[in-house]
Protein backbone atom coordinates (compact mmCIF):
# COMPACT_ATOMS: atom_id res chain seq x y z
CA UNK A 1 0.00 0.00 0.00
CA UNK A 2 2.82 2.40 0.90
CA UNK A 3 5.06 1.48 -2.27
CA UNK A 4 1.30 2.49 -4.43
CA UNK A 5 1.36 5.65 -2.89
CA UNK A 6 4.85 5.95 -3.12
CA UNK A 7 4.51 5.71 -7.19
CA UNK A 8 0.91 7.60 -7.20
CA UNK A 9 3.14 10.24 -6.16
CA UNK A 10 5.61 9.81 -8.45
CA UNK A 11 3.31 9.70 -11.38
CA UNK A 12 1.69 12.72 -10.34
CA UNK A 13 4.85 14.70 -9.98
CA UNK A 14 6.24 13.66 -13.28
CA UNK A 15 2.62 15.14 -14.94
CA UNK A 16 3.14 18.41 -13.43
CA UNK A 17 6.76 18.65 -14.32
CA UNK A 18 5.69 17.84 -18.01
CA UNK A 19 3.08 20.59 -17.91
CA UNK A 20 5.89 23.18 -17.16
CA UNK A 21 8.93 21.47 -18.76
CA UNK A 22 9.83 20.34 -22.26
CA UNK A 23 13.08 19.49 -24.47
CA UNK A 24 14.44 18.55 -27.26
CA UNK A 25 17.84 17.76 -28.12
CA UNK A 26 18.69 21.56 -28.67
CA UNK A 27 17.22 23.48 -26.30
CA UNK A 28 14.94 23.20 -22.66
CA UNK A 29 11.79 25.39 -22.27
CA UNK A 30 10.44 25.71 -18.68
CA UNK A 31 8.18 28.01 -16.94
CA UNK A 32 7.21 29.07 -12.95
CA UNK A 33 4.61 31.09 -12.26
CA UNK A 34 3.90 32.79 -8.46
CA UNK A 35 0.96 34.88 -7.09
CA UNK A 36 1.80 38.62 -6.41
CA UNK A 37 -1.75 40.15 -5.88
CA UNK A 38 -5.00 39.01 -4.06
CA UNK A 39 -7.81 40.19 -3.51
CA UNK A 40 -11.55 39.19 -3.18
CA UNK A 41 -12.34 39.40 -6.82
CA UNK A 42 -8.91 38.59 -8.42
CA UNK A 43 -5.56 36.75 -8.27
CA UNK A 44 -2.46 38.44 -10.49
CA UNK A 45 0.11 35.75 -10.96
CA UNK A 46 3.49 36.67 -12.33
CA UNK A 47 4.44 33.78 -15.04
CA UNK A 48 8.11 33.68 -16.07
CA UNK A 49 9.33 31.44 -19.09
CA UNK A 50 12.98 30.25 -19.49
CA UNK A 51 14.42 29.10 -22.49
CA UNK A 52 17.80 27.36 -22.23
CA UNK A 53 20.09 26.44 -25.03
CA UNK A 54 21.93 22.95 -24.96
CA UNK A 55 24.47 23.44 -27.28
CA UNK A 56 26.77 26.48 -25.68
CA UNK A 57 26.73 28.15 -29.19
CA UNK A 58 24.39 30.77 -31.16
CA UNK A 59 21.68 28.57 -32.93
CA UNK A 60 19.56 30.12 -35.67
CA UNK A 61 15.72 29.47 -37.39
CA UNK A 62 13.88 30.68 -39.83
CA UNK A 63 10.80 32.30 -38.52
CA UNK A 64 8.07 33.17 -41.70
CA UNK A 65 5.00 35.01 -41.76
CA UNK A 66 1.37 33.84 -41.94
CA UNK A 67 -1.65 35.11 -43.16
CA UNK A 68 -4.43 35.56 -40.57
CA UNK A 69 -7.39 37.28 -41.93
CA UNK A 70 -9.98 39.61 -39.94
CA UNK A 71 -13.51 41.07 -40.06
CA UNK A 72 -13.76 44.74 -39.38
CA UNK A 73 -17.13 46.58 -39.28
CA UNK A 74 -16.14 50.47 -40.80
CA UNK A 75 -18.79 52.05 -39.04
CA UNK A 76 -17.50 50.96 -35.32
CA UNK A 77 -13.93 49.62 -36.16
CA UNK A 78 -14.77 46.27 -33.60
CA UNK A 79 -13.00 43.46 -34.92
CA UNK A 80 -13.72 40.15 -34.93
CA UNK A 81 -11.07 37.12 -34.77
CA UNK A 82 -11.94 34.67 -37.83
CA UNK A 83 -9.39 31.87 -36.36
CA UNK A 84 -10.14 28.31 -35.32
CA UNK A 85 -8.99 29.43 -31.13
CA UNK A 86 -11.32 32.20 -29.99
CA UNK A 87 -8.20 34.47 -28.51
CA UNK A 88 -7.60 38.07 -29.86
CA UNK A 89 -3.65 38.24 -30.84
CA UNK A 90 -3.49 42.10 -29.89
CA UNK A 91 -0.28 42.36 -32.17
CA UNK A 92 1.58 45.92 -33.62
CA UNK A 93 0.27 46.59 -36.85
CA UNK A 94 3.47 48.12 -38.26
CA UNK A 95 4.75 46.69 -41.75
CA UNK A 96 7.14 43.53 -41.58
CA UNK A 97 10.62 44.22 -40.25
CA UNK A 98 12.98 44.46 -43.47
CA UNK A 99 15.65 45.06 -41.31
CA UNK A 100 16.94 45.33 -37.52
CA UNK A 101 19.90 46.53 -35.07
CA UNK A 102 19.07 43.68 -33.19
CA UNK A 103 21.70 41.54 -34.83
CA UNK A 104 25.18 41.99 -33.51
CA UNK A 105 27.83 40.61 -36.37
CA UNK A 106 29.89 39.69 -33.18
CA UNK A 107 29.57 36.14 -32.61
CA UNK A 108 26.42 35.90 -33.48
CA UNK A 109 25.00 37.59 -30.89
CA UNK A 110 21.52 39.64 -30.83
CA UNK A 111 20.39 42.25 -28.57
CA UNK A 112 16.75 40.62 -27.83
CA UNK A 113 15.84 43.76 -26.39
CA UNK A 114 15.79 45.96 -28.86
CA UNK A 115 12.57 47.23 -29.76
CA UNK A 116 12.80 46.34 -33.88
CA UNK A 117 13.64 42.93 -32.92
CA UNK A 118 10.21 43.14 -30.86
CA UNK A 119 7.93 43.65 -33.72
CA UNK A 120 5.76 41.04 -34.51
CA UNK A 121 2.98 42.53 -36.97
CA UNK A 122 2.14 42.78 -40.29
CA UNK A 123 1.15 44.77 -43.29
CA UNK A 124 -2.52 45.39 -43.64
CA UNK A 125 -4.63 45.05 -47.12
CA UNK A 126 -8.16 45.43 -46.69
CA UNK A 127 -11.05 45.17 -49.28
CA UNK A 128 -14.47 46.29 -48.55
CA UNK A 129 -18.31 44.69 -49.82
CA UNK A 130 -20.92 46.62 -49.34
CA UNK A 131 -24.37 45.93 -51.10
CA UNK A 132 -26.79 48.43 -52.78
CA UNK A 133 -28.86 49.50 -49.44
CA UNK A 134 -26.53 48.34 -46.91
CA UNK A 135 -25.86 50.75 -44.00
CA UNK A 136 -22.80 49.47 -42.78
CA UNK A 137 -19.87 48.40 -44.77
CA UNK A 138 -17.74 45.12 -43.76
CA UNK A 139 -14.03 44.63 -44.72
CA UNK A 140 -11.92 41.75 -45.05
CA UNK A 141 -8.11 43.00 -43.22
CA UNK A 142 -5.47 40.52 -44.06
CA UNK A 143 -2.46 40.93 -41.52
CA UNK A 144 0.73 38.89 -41.65
CA UNK A 145 2.27 38.27 -38.50
CA UNK A 146 5.71 36.64 -37.90
CA UNK A 147 5.26 33.07 -36.12
CA UNK A 148 9.02 33.17 -34.91
CA UNK A 149 7.47 31.53 -31.76
CA UNK A 150 9.35 28.70 -30.59
CA UNK A 151 6.29 27.13 -28.23
CA UNK A 152 3.29 27.46 -27.23
CA UNK A 153 1.34 27.74 -24.15
CA UNK A 154 -1.69 25.72 -23.82
CA UNK A 155 -5.14 25.33 -21.82
CA UNK A 156 -7.68 22.46 -22.23
CA UNK A 157 -10.61 24.41 -20.93
CA UNK A 158 -10.36 28.08 -20.02
CA UNK A 159 -11.75 30.92 -17.34
CA UNK A 160 -12.46 34.48 -17.85
CA UNK A 161 -9.38 35.80 -17.70
CA UNK A 162 -6.23 38.03 -19.18
CA UNK A 163 -3.20 36.87 -20.09
CA UNK A 164 -0.35 39.14 -21.00
CA UNK A 165 3.36 38.93 -22.00
CA UNK A 166 5.52 41.53 -21.12
CA UNK A 167 8.61 43.14 -23.34
CA UNK A 168 11.61 44.40 -22.47
CA UNK A 169 10.25 48.13 -24.35
CA UNK A 170 7.38 47.91 -23.00
CA UNK A 171 5.72 46.94 -26.02
CA UNK A 172 2.92 44.33 -24.23
CA UNK A 173 0.62 41.52 -26.35
CA UNK A 174 -2.81 40.51 -24.19
CA UNK A 175 -4.77 37.93 -24.77
CA UNK A 176 -8.00 37.12 -23.18
CA UNK A 177 -9.67 34.44 -22.37
CA UNK A 178 -13.47 33.23 -22.37
CA UNK A 179 -14.97 30.56 -20.61
CA UNK A 180 -14.87 26.64 -21.61
CA UNK A 181 -12.76 27.95 -24.34
CA UNK A 182 -9.36 25.80 -25.58
CA UNK A 183 -6.40 28.12 -25.47
CA UNK A 184 -3.52 27.91 -27.00
CA UNK A 185 -0.87 31.23 -27.25
CA UNK A 186 2.03 31.85 -28.76
CA UNK A 187 4.84 32.89 -26.93
CA UNK A 188 6.88 35.45 -28.91
CA UNK A 189 10.98 36.50 -27.23
CA UNK A 190 12.27 39.14 -28.95
CA UNK A 191 14.90 37.89 -31.01
CA UNK A 192 15.04 38.82 -34.48
CA UNK A 193 17.90 39.32 -36.54
CA UNK A 194 18.40 41.88 -39.51
CA UNK A 195 19.02 38.69 -41.41
CA UNK A 196 16.24 37.85 -44.23
CA UNK A 197 15.98 35.31 -47.03
CA UNK A 198 15.54 36.96 -50.09
CA UNK A 199 12.25 35.20 -51.89
CA UNK A 200 10.84 37.91 -54.27
CA UNK A 201 8.27 39.34 -52.18
CA UNK A 202 10.04 41.68 -49.74
CA UNK A 203 7.52 42.73 -47.46
CA UNK A 204 7.16 39.41 -46.32
CA UNK A 205 10.50 37.71 -46.72
CA UNK A 206 11.12 35.22 -43.98
CA UNK A 207 13.62 36.86 -41.00
CA UNK A 208 16.41 34.52 -39.46
CA UNK A 209 15.65 34.34 -35.84
CA UNK A 210 18.62 33.28 -33.05
CA UNK A 211 18.36 31.98 -29.69
CA UNK A 212 21.54 33.29 -27.73
CA UNK A 213 23.92 30.71 -25.51
CA UNK A 214 22.64 32.87 -22.56
CA UNK A 215 19.07 31.67 -23.82
CA UNK A 216 16.05 33.53 -23.41
CA UNK A 217 13.34 34.74 -20.34
CA UNK A 218 10.65 36.53 -21.04
CA UNK A 219 7.49 37.35 -18.70
CA UNK A 220 3.83 37.45 -18.04
CA UNK A 221 1.05 38.20 -16.42
CA UNK A 222 -2.00 35.92 -15.10
CA UNK A 223 -4.89 38.16 -13.98
CA UNK A 224 -8.19 35.30 -12.84
CA UNK A 225 -11.07 35.07 -10.51
CA UNK A 226 -9.85 34.89 -6.95
CA UNK A 227 -12.80 31.95 -6.60
CA UNK A 228 -13.31 30.52 -10.15
CA UNK A 229 -11.00 31.63 -12.02
CA UNK A 230 -7.61 29.42 -14.06
CA UNK A 231 -5.23 27.72 -12.01
CA UNK A 232 -1.59 28.45 -13.99
CA UNK A 233 -0.63 24.92 -12.78
CA UNK A 234 -3.28 23.45 -15.23
CA UNK A 235 -1.05 24.87 -18.40
CA UNK A 236 1.31 23.14 -20.14
CA UNK A 237 3.81 23.57 -23.04
CA UNK A 238 4.34 22.42 -26.88
CA UNK A 239 6.43 23.11 -29.28
CA UNK A 240 5.64 25.43 -32.06
CA UNK A 241 4.74 24.00 -35.37
CA UNK A 242 6.10 25.27 -38.68
CA UNK A 243 2.68 25.49 -40.83
CA UNK A 244 3.40 24.70 -44.85
CA UNK A 245 1.15 23.97 -47.57
CA UNK A 246 1.62 21.81 -50.65
CA UNK A 247 -1.36 20.91 -53.19
CA UNK A 248 -4.16 22.78 -50.51
CA UNK A 249 -2.70 20.47 -48.08
CA UNK A 250 -1.81 21.56 -44.48
CA UNK A 251 1.30 20.14 -42.77
CA UNK A 252 3.22 20.90 -39.38
CA UNK A 253 6.52 20.26 -39.66
CA UNK A 254 8.97 20.63 -36.35
CA UNK A 255 10.52 23.80 -36.52
CA UNK A 256 14.89 22.79 -37.12
CA UNK A 257 18.03 24.58 -35.63
CA UNK A 258 20.86 25.24 -36.94
CA UNK A 259 24.44 26.53 -35.51
CA UNK A 260 25.16 28.28 -38.41
CA UNK A 261 22.57 31.27 -40.26
CA UNK A 262 24.00 29.68 -43.70
CA UNK A 263 23.12 26.37 -42.82
CA UNK A 264 19.45 27.29 -41.69
CA UNK A 265 19.06 29.23 -44.64
CA UNK A 266 20.09 25.91 -46.86
CA UNK A 267 17.59 24.07 -45.37
CA UNK A 268 14.85 26.47 -45.48
CA UNK A 269 15.80 26.56 -49.07
CA UNK A 270 15.82 22.72 -49.49
CA UNK A 271 12.35 22.34 -47.59
CA UNK A 272 11.12 25.55 -50.55
CA UNK A 273 11.85 23.32 -53.50
CA UNK A 274 10.71 19.76 -52.15
CA UNK A 275 7.54 21.58 -51.36
CA UNK A 276 7.29 23.04 -54.80
CA UNK A 277 8.29 19.77 -56.42
CA UNK A 278 5.72 18.30 -54.80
Amino acid sequence: MIMYLFNLLLLIFSIQSQNKFIENQNIIIEFDFELTEETKKKNTYKIKFTLKNKKNKPLYYVADYIKSETKININNFSTVNENSNSINDVGSSAPPPLSSSAYVDSGGAAKVDSESSSSVGGKKMQTTNKKEGDKKAESTSVEYYLANDIFELHLEEAKSSKFTTISPNNSDVSFYFKNKEKVKVPIKFNNITDKNIEIGFLEYNPVICIIPIEGLEINSTLVTNSKKGINPNDFYLKFSKNIVYTNSIKLELDKSFHTTIESAIEKYNELQSVLKNN
